[in-house]
């Protein structure tokens, strides 16, 4: 099994918000999507996640399951340290043109 550091389970964008953020504004939320590994329990996930800061807004179960919620930009990166997450994201708001 191969162990992934946090820093490399966070997006890019969410890297950049913290780089420019954190020192005016770490506790400022971020809207987070986040992809577990498969098989994952979803309820432990959950658990694990809102133990470290996330508000969670909906949880999808599935082959892959995804967690979506708000965390202060310091704490992405605990979020990032639990062990069945894969990815973390910004989650945005889709519109149809």
């Amino acid at each position: 099994m191969v162990l992934k550091m946090p820093e490399s389970k966070i997006s890019d964008d969410i890297s950049e918000m913290i780089k420019s953020k954190s020192k005016t504004s770490p506790e400022e939320k971020v809207r987070v999507l986040i992809s577990l590994d498969k098989g994952a329990s979803l309820e432990e996930a959950k658990r694990e996640l809102a133990k470290r800061g996330l508000e969670i807004e909906n949880a999808i179960p599935g082959p892959i399951p995804v967690v979506s919620g708000s965390v202060s930009m310091r704490d992405v990166s605990e979020l990032a340290a639990v062990q069945a997450v894969k990815k973390v994201e910004r989650d945005s708001e889709i519109r149809a043109l």
